[in-house]
């Protein structure tokens, strides 16, 4: 199955080589446990793996061992209008919207499935302050914006093989574009500060909550998941 955005079709050998140690401890009489909490975290797709993984030998036998196969049978895909990366305009996308023979997908897959809710397990999980995560949206400056553009521009260059996977490639945009959605600065360190940034708006926010824990002597963790950047100036 092609075109389908959000579904990978790049190959993986360490899944491939998990695939393989998997089968030969089965073929000859082994038993496998997967313990997950996310079995499905991105893409229907990944239920499809878990199930080649643990019930190759139901695929088989059903005759859906084939991924084309299996999304026929339970899954569907549906054509929809969405914004370009770089906001530039819109394009047609072709995604997983849904799961369809719901109640047989699940009496196969619970064969293998030890299924636990929270309410079951009883987990002690803390409050969240409004009930739900806040979202605080800053605006992108005009040099982000220019670079998303540039951006965009190396990911046609790339989808049309126009360049050579060591001089430009998707993990190298992406990384470069979550430094620039945090800084500018960490990918173009002569651009200008800019006016607010998501690291101003973070320090204000963090300021606030230590004025109003301040009389109890509270703490903070802020996690941050960018990494080795160069500091900024």
């Amino acid at each position: 199955m092609r075109n389908v955005a959000g579904l990978p079709t790049a190959d993986s050998q360490r899944a491939f080589d998990a695939f393989i140690k998997v089968r030969s401890l089965l073929d000859n009489g082994g038993r496998v446990v997967f313990a997950t909490a996310t079995p499905v975290s991105n893409t229907l797709a990944e239920v499809y793996v878990m199930m080649k993984f643990l019930q190759l030998d139901m695929l088989e036998e059903m005759g859906i061992a084939h991924f084309d196969a299996w999304v026929q049978l339970f899954a569907e895909t549906s054509q929809g209008l969405e914004m370009k990366p770089d906001a530039s305009g819109f394009r047609i996308a072709t995604r997983f919207n849904k799961f369809t023979n719901l109640p047989e997908l699940a009496a196969l897959w619970r064969q293998v499935l030890d299924v636990k809710n929270a309410d079951q397990i009883n987990l002690p999980r803390p409050r969240i302050a409004g009930g739900a995560p806040q979202v605080i949206t800053i605006p992108a400056s005009p040099e982000i914006k220019r670079f998303i553009k540039k951006l965009a521009t190396r990911v046609e260059a790339i989808k049309s093989r126009r360049v050579s996977p060591d001089v430009d490639n998707m993990l190298r945009i992406t990384t470069e574009g979550r430094k620039a959605a945090l800084d500018i600065r960490l990918v173009a360190p002569d651009a200008p500060p800019p006016s607010y940034s998501k690291i101003d708006a973070l320090a204000d926010k963090v300021l606030e909550f230590y004025r109003l824990s301040q009389k109890d002597r509270g703490a903070q963790v802020v996690f941050c998941d960018l990494v080795n950047c160069r500091p900024l100036t």
